[in-house]
C-alpha cells in the first residue's frame, strides 16, 4: 500500500580479486631506443630504389636472376574472353626466369575454393589460364651513393649529412611509439599471468566499451562499417569473434593491474582524483569533482587512476631487453 515499509532484494555480480602466477618483474623484448645502423641503411636503400631505373638490354634476350622484364599478361575465359581484372601490362620480378624477348608461356592456376582476395574471389573454385608475353629484356640501374648524387637528388651536402638526417628522423618516430610498444608488452605478459576466467558480465562490459569507443572513432574519420570491413578483408562475424578475444583481453588486463596494485601496496589519494580533474581542462574542476562524488561515480575515476599507477609501475620495474630485428634480417 502507498506510504507503508517494503523490503526488496537484488543480486549484484562482484568484480573477483584474482591472483597472479607471479609478481616479479615482467621481461619483454624492445627495439633499440635510438635510430640504429641498420635501420639507417635499410632507409637509404629504400630511397635508392625510388631512384632505379629500368633499361632495355639490347645484348641479352633471355630472362635471367639478375635481369627484370615488361610483361603482357592474358587471362581469357573458357569462352575466350578476358578477365580484365587480370589483363595487364605488367613488369615482374625474377617470376618468369629463362623466357626469351617476344616468347610466349601459357600456365594455369586454380584458385581455392575458399579464396578472400578481392580481385579472385568471383573465380573462387575455377581454374585460370594465363598467357605472358615477354615483350622486353630489363637491366636495373641503381644509382651510385655519392655525395654529389645527394647534393642533386636531396640538397644535402654530404652522405653522413643525408644519414645524419635519416637517423634524427626515425629516433623521433621511436620515441613517440616505444612507450606505446612497452605498454602493450608489459600489458600482453602481465595478462599471461591470471589463469582465472573472467566472469561474464565483466567481459560484456568491456565489449560494451570497445564498441562505443570503435564506432565513435570509425565516425570521426568519416568511415562507414562496411568500408571498414572492406579494408580489412574480414566479414561482420570475423569482427564479432575479434572484439569478443579483445574484450577477454581487456578484462584480463583489468584484474590484473588490480592484482599487481593490492600486491605492491598501489593506492590512490584524494589529491590523486583532484589532480585528475584539474588535468581534464573542466572549467570548475572542484564542482565537477563534487558532482561525480553526488553521483556516486568517483569509484570509476579511482580505479582508472589505480591502474594506470599500477600499470607504470609495471613499465618501471620490467626487465627489458633490446632486439634490433632489422639487423637480424640482414
Amino acid at each position: 500500500m502507498p506510504g507503508e515499509a517494503f523490503t526488496f532484494e537484488f543480486t549484484v555480480g562482484m568484480k573477483p580479486e584474482v591472483e597472479l602466477t607471479s609478481y616479479e618483474p615482467v621481461q619483454i623484448e624492445l627495439p633499440p631506443a635510438g635510430a640504429t645502423e641498420a635501420e639507417v641503411d635499410n632507409e637509404v636503400e629504400a630511397l635508392m630504389r625510388h631512384y632505379e631505373t629500368y633499361d632495355n638490354d639490347e645484348s641479352s634476350s633471355v630472362l635471367t636472376e639478375d635481369k627484370y622484364a615488361d610483361l603482357k599478361m592474358k587471362a581469357p575465359k573458357e569462352d575466350g574472353s578476358e578477365i580484365a581484372a587480370l589483363t595487364s601490362d605488367a613488369r615482374f620480378d625474377r617470376e618468369v626466369l629463362g623466357m626469351k624477348k617476344d616468347e610466349t608461356k601459357t600456365f594455369s592456376l586454380d584458385i581455392p575454393e575458399d579464396e578472400s582476395a578481392v580481385l579472385l574471389s568471383d573465380l573462387a573454385g575455377q581454374t585460370v589460364n594465363f598467357e605472358v608475353t615477354c615483350s622486353v629484356v630489363k637491366t636495373k640501374h641503381t644509382p651510385e651513393l655519392t655525395d654529389e648524387w645527394v647534393k642533386d637528388t636531396f640538397g644535402f651536402d654530404t652522405v653522413d649529412s643525408l644519414k645524419g638526417d635519416i637517423e634524427k628522423s626515425i629516433t623521433e618516430q621511436k620515441d613517440a611509439v616505444i612507450p606505446r610498444i612497452k605498454e602493450n608488452a608489459c600489458a600482453a605478459k602481465l595478462v599471461e599471468r591470471v589463469e582465472d576466467d573472467v566472469p561474464d558480465d565483466m567481459a560484456e562490459e568491456a565489449e560494451s566499451e570497445l564498441l562505443q569507443d570503435f564506432f565513435q572513432q570509425l565516425q570521426r574519420q568519416g568511415v562507414s562499417f562496411d568500408a571498414y570491413l572492406a579494408s580489412r578483408g574480414i566479414d561482420s562475424d570475423q569482427f564479432k569473434k575479434d572484439i569478443k578475444m579483445q574484450a577477454q583481453d581487456e578484462a584480463k588486463q583489468q584484474l590484473a593491474l588490480d592484482a599487481w596494485a593490492r600486491k605492491h601496496g598501489i593506492e590512490v589519494t584524494d589529491a590523486d582524483v583532484s589532480l585528475e580533474f584539474e588535468r581534464a581542462g573542466v572549467e570548475d574542476p572542484k564542482k565537477t569533482e563534487e558532482e561525480w562524488r553526488r553521483a556516486g561515480r568517483l569509484y570509476l575515476l579511482r580505479e582508472g587512476i589505480m591502474r594506470r599507477k599500477a600499470m607504470e609501475d609495471v613499465m618501471d620495474k620490467a626487465e627489458v631487453t633490446e632486439v634490433d630485428l632489422t639487423s637480424q634480417d640482414k
